[in-house]
């Protein structure tokens, strides 16, 4: 071997898959070393380590993993491709005699290449290569074609909700975002990517600590009229229109100078705005996308809030919220109680404005204060989150996880979801049912008809 070899990697799973990890090694040792901690950290994972010369040929010098099982190269066992007497068997290692392999194109990139490409920024990427974005809050973005797309600037950071995957930099975001869908090997994905950013010359983000203000509630915003959000609100959403003007009335959804609804989040101790979620009103799929509106968290609201409000009888001073049921979004939240609101007394009704376990922590434990106060304790918590991948996830982790009330009882955490049948959110089945109301008036038959419907798609909101 040449002064100049230097050592890689090759990952093999147990059905073949894997490609070239893009990490170098100086030396044999080190690579043998790295083996070793892939083989505790993944058992089903073997690597077999290579050097690469001038001469552009793969010559095996150290196979970590089960030679009688693994299998490698298409599915050949490692048996099939060095005679017998070159390889030393072992329940889990083997030393592979230098052999070379068919000849293969070197590694074409550099340690300080691949380091640049991993700190490349994703904003800028997503600029210049088309991934449309839409800024929600002053650290975050979200994709537009998926909305479960969430990027963070300050950390270069990003994560898909929907499929649980995430990472930092350019070249993560490439791999396992821009190609997600590809059915190519990991190699070729890497190498793709490689020329991409290379190509788009992306700058390297600096990652920063932001300062965070405390949040300002800027009251010169709201506008005096709220005729736009009350038309979305009902018409487009669906919501009733006792129930919006019954928020605006109480001051925690207004319109603002642009037409936008805003749900303020109100500290129910301290009667303080805490944040604000702007919806927009103005439907426009070439500058919004799928969701066709704007959405955003006003900047600096803090963190542990969302909008809340009571139902009808708390708001009343005739029950306390004995119940909590956490949603998504605002709009989710008030189409759930709209759907069968006799029911839900004694309820408050949150918004995550997405999954966030920090809101359902904070509002537990204010809410519990709060009827600890009057002697009562909260009986059910449940979460009326989307029915998706993304929502599942979630309710799967916190229906493992219990609550508890001041005197120690323990209340389990439940789903309160929709069923797909109608759509992913509440605000879908909302819509539906709207709908079939609307045509309810031809004949006294088919409103009765409508009317059996409409309660049996809306009773398993009582569970």
């Amino acid at each position: 071997m040449s002064a100049e070899d230097q050592y890689c990697i090759i990952n093999r799973s147990k059905g073949g898959g894997g490609g070239i990890n893009p990490k170098k090694f100086a030396n044999l040792e080190e690579a043998k070393k790295y083996a070793e901690k892939d083989a505790v950290k993944y058992p089903s994972l073997y690597s077999a380590y290579y050097t690469i010369s001038k001469a552009e040929t793969l010559t095996p010098v150290y196979f970590h993993g089960n030679t009688k099982e693994y299998e490698l190269n298409n599915r050949k066992s490692i048996h099939d491709i060095l005679p017998k007497d070159k390889i030393e068997t072992g329940p889990f290692t083997g030393q592979l005699k230098a052999e070379k392999i068919k000849p293969l194109k070197r590694l074409r990139y550099t340690q300080e290449e691949i380091d640049k490409a991993e700190k490349a920024s994703i904003i800028e990427l997503a600029n210049k290569i088309g991934v449309e974005l839409i800024q929600t809050s002053h650290d975050q973005l979200k994709g537009v074609e998926h909305d479960s797309l969430v990027i963070i600037p300050s950390k270069n950071s990003w994560y898909w909700n929907s499929r649980s995957i995430g990472g930092k930099g350019g070249l993560s975001f490439i791999q396992d975002y821009v190609f997600a869908d590809s059915t190519e090997e990991r190699g070729k994905k890497f190498v793709k990517a490689m020329k991409l950013l290379q190509k788009e010359n992306v700058g390297e983000c600096k990652i920063k600590e932001l300062k965070r203000e405390p949040f300002k509630f800027n009251k010169t915003q709201i506008d005096r009229n709220f005729d736009r959000a009350e038309s979305y609100l009902t018409e487009k959403r669906g919501l009733s229109p006792t129930l919006v003007n019954e928020l605006h009335k109480q001051g925690i959804i207004e319109q603002d100078k642009f037409g936008n609804a805003l749900f303020l989040w109100k500290d129910s101790v301290s009667n303080s705005i805490k944040g604000i979620t702007k919806q927009g009103t103005c439907i426009d799929h070439n500058k919004f996308g799928k969701r066709g509106t704007l959405k955003r968290i006003e900047k600096n609201s803090e963190y542990g809030y969302g909008f809340s409000f009571d139902s009808f009888d708390v708001m009343q001073g005739k029950g306390s919220p004995e119940n909590i049921r956490f949603f998504e979004s605002s709009i989710d939240a008030m189409s759930y109680y709209n759907l069968n609101p006799k029911k839900l007394s004694n309820t408050r009704f949150v918004s995550m404005d997405g999954l966030k376990k920090e809101v359902v922590a904070h509002y537990i434990n204010v809410t519990a204060g709060e009827l600890a106060k009057k002697g009562k304790k909260l009986k059910s918590i449940a979460f009326g989150v989307d029915n998706d991948e993304a929502g599942n996830k979630f309710m799967e982790k916190m229906s493992k996880l219990e609550a508890k009330n001041r005197d120690g009882e323990y209340i389990s955490l439940k789903s309160a979801q929709p069923s797909k049948k109608y759509g992913k959110d509440w605000n879908d089945v909302l819509k539906h049912v709207r709908g079939l109301v609307q045509e309810k008036d031809l004949t006294q038959t088919t409103h009765k008809k409508n009317k059996f419907l409409q309660r049996k798609q809306v009773a398993e909101i009582t569970r």
